[in-house]
């Protein structure tokens, strides 16, 4: 693992960005397993909401998380695939966002692994007679608590799932530590060559 304490010079500071999210796609709590993402509205309007990174891979540059299909973002997507991803750790001072273009998964084989390797419980919420954002008579009506004790057909959920992979562009790590804060970029456009920012 690479230590905050080694991000002296650009290339530690990529690395350890990238391991950090790698941190978050791992099995066991991290910081890094839930980021932020932003689209564009339809409407226009930028979009956020939390995602669970699900894979990583640094050498790829890519990032993958699951949605449901009838979510708003996979119509945002849809029109316009730019998309920023945003995590934080507190207790290091760490920042990472990584921006970049998605590719909705919604019938490949990737897509079906992905499904297969997921746990009980994630696929639960994919069964769900509403979806995200939709409104309800009343707050009970979305409730997967019946689900939940009725495992079900193991593809029950599974024609509202889509798996999103992140192709990314960019990536900013900015720390903020007593002995100085550092922030740099890099972009696969300069293959991932990076300069250093103001913090």
């Amino acid at each position: 693992m690479v230590y905050i304490r080694a991000m002296t010079n650009l290339s530690s500071m990529l690395e350890t960005a990238w391991a950090r999210l790698s941190d978050g796609a791992a099995p066991g709590p991290s910081p890094w397993s839930s980021v932020s993402v932003a689209t564009t509205g339809t409407d226009g309007r930028p979009r956020q909401r939390t995602v669970i990174l699900r894979r990583v891979d640094p050498v790829a540059g890519s990032l993958w998380f699951h949605t449901d299909q009838r979510s708003p973002k996979v119509k945002e997507l849809s029109a316009d695939p730019r998309l920023s991803l945003l995590g934080y750790d507190r207790a290091e001072g760490l920042q990472i966002r990584v921006e970049g273009r998605a590719t909705l998964h919604r019938s490949s084989p990737e897509r079906r692994k992905l499904w297969d390797d997921a746990a009980e419980h994630s696929r639960i919420a994919y069964r769900r007679p509403f979806g995200p954002g939709e409104a309800l008579q009343a707050p009970d009506d979305g409730d997967s608590t019946a689900l939940m004790r009725s495992p079900g057909d193991h593809d029950a959920g599974l024609a509202h799932f889509c798996a999103v992979e992140v192709a990314a562009e960019k990536v900013e790590a900015l720390l903020l530590a007593e002995g100085g804060h550092r922030r740099a970029v890099f972009e696969v456009a300069n293959g991932w060559a990076g300069c250093w920012l103001a913090p």
